[in-house]
């Protein structure tokens, strides 16, 4: 246990050490570290969930993104490209988990509301099953712009809105 051992707002073990998040929103690794499990990359700021893994680790920035570090031979380490808009993390044995955010309005899965979004939303209101087709792994539910549950004519004053924020 690392001290002083005051500040610590959550903890998380892996199978043989420990993570302490501290108020700052700093790591703070201990125990058995022979995969790097404890030691967190730099910059070591920003932290607001953190997760053991059996032999590696996992947190979670304000800004959404996520960090792995330590044993990585399933990929437990290397987390996907778009983890920019995460929510929550999970660490297993050999395996990493995390919750990725619905960003309303992004009908092409880039993370952003823009101007590219145009035509897929223009789709998913006028022939949702060639959404799904041409988008298969982006919710429709992102084009339900004004969050009444369905997608319809009445979400485009709020899809304008969220282009023109």
């Amino acid at each position: 246990m690392p001290t002083p051992n005051t500040g610590f707002v959550g903890v998380s073990a892996g199978e043989l050490h420990s993570l302490g998040l501290k108020a700052d929103g700093s790591v703070v690794g201990w125990g058995h570290n022979n995969n790097g499990q404890c030691d967190v990359p730099p910059p070591n700021t920003g932290f607001v969930a953190i997760s053991g893994g059996a032999y590696h680790s996992l947190g979670l920035r304000a800004d959404g993104s996520v960090v792995a570090w330590g044993w990585d031979e399933h990929g437990e380490s290397s987390p996907p490209a778009w983890n920019v808009v995460c929510l929550a993390i999970a660490a297993g044995k050999d395996r990493s988990l995390t919750v990725k955010v619905r960003v309303r309005g992004d009908l092409n899965c880039d993370d952003v509301v823009s101007f590219d979004d145009m035509g897929p939303f223009v789709l998913a209101l006028t022939d949702p099953v060639g959404y799904a087709a041409l988008y298969p792994d982006c919710p429709i539910l992102n084009a339900d712009c004004d969050a009444d549950g369905d997608v319809d004519l009445d979400d485009i004053n709020a899809f304008v809105g969220l282009l023109t924020r």
